[in-house]
């Protein structure tokens, strides 16, 4: 391999799924982008993990052309792409390519890590899955991003946003209007300048005063509306989640 494969990384939600979670990995880096509870239940994860023979079935099934193969080290650097590889006799990881001194890969359970050629000697099993396309190949989907969660989270309250920056929007003048009172207060009043500025500026504080507690009483009502509001969304989706999950 000449350069290091640019792989998305797929995390494991628990340690059975490192082959379904390599496998999304290089579906995602050919342009296939699949949720993993999917690729989890074609690969057939069950308490004993997933097989390499399962993994290969399942790629296949997704139009990649899909070969196990035993291999040195040396060999991995012919191969063009990423290939899941077989480590520790108990994992699969997928691997990007040689950096120098080191080999890229990425670890369903950590993420994008770079170990030394020794320790990669060490825990290769010789085992690697090359998928490539192939002409049934379809790619589809698309990344998650910020962006897009932020969108959907957002759906339908717009307005409850909009009413909460409202409400601080209305407190703000009123602030700076308290901060330039005490110094009026100082340099008018307290001085004794302007005595006769006392009660119409103390009726004016007061006014103001109960006026920012009373924005921001409405604006926190809002703002818990709002969270209440997420809160009940995110444990939804996540029940629904747990409750797909192949058993």
């Amino acid at each position: 391999m000449k350069k290091i494969a640019n792989v998305p990384v797929v995390l494991q939600m628990e340690a059975l799924e490192c082959g379904a979670a390599s496998l999304c990995m290089v579906l995602a880096y050919w342009g296939k982008w699949l949720p993993l509870e999917q690729v989890r239940a074609d690969c057939g994860v069950c308490r004993d993990g997933s097989s390499a023979r399962n993994v290969v079935r399942a790629a296949r099934s997704y139009g990649l052309t899909a070969n196990g193969y035993r291999m040195e080290p040396e060999d991995l650097r012919k191969i063009d792409g990423p290939a899941i590889i077989h480590w520790n006799f108990n994992h699969f990881v997928v691997f990007c390519g040689f950096k120098k001194k080191h080999a890229v890969l990425n670890d369903p359970a950590r993420g994008t890590v770079e170990v030394t050629l020794e320790e990669f000697e060490r825990a290769f099993t010789g085992v690697v899955l090359l998928c490539e396309r192939g002409q049934s190949f379809q790619p589809e989907g698309k990344p998650k991003s910020v962006l897009a969660f932020a969108k959907r989270r957002l759906r339908g309250a717009f307005l409850p946003f909009v009413f909460v920056a409202l409400t601080g929007a209305l407190a703000a003048p009123v602030g700076v209007a308290l901060l330039l009172g005490s110094r009026v207060f100082m340099d008018n009043i307290l001085s004794g300048s302007n005595p006769e500025w006392l009660l119409p500026f103390i009726g004016a504080m007061v006014i103001a005063a109960a006026f920012q507690f009373l924005v921001g009483i409405v604006g926190a009502i809002g703002w818990f509306r709002i969270e209440g509001r997420f809160a009940i969304t995110a444990n939804t989706e996540y029940v629904w989640h747990v409750l797909r999950l192949p058993m």
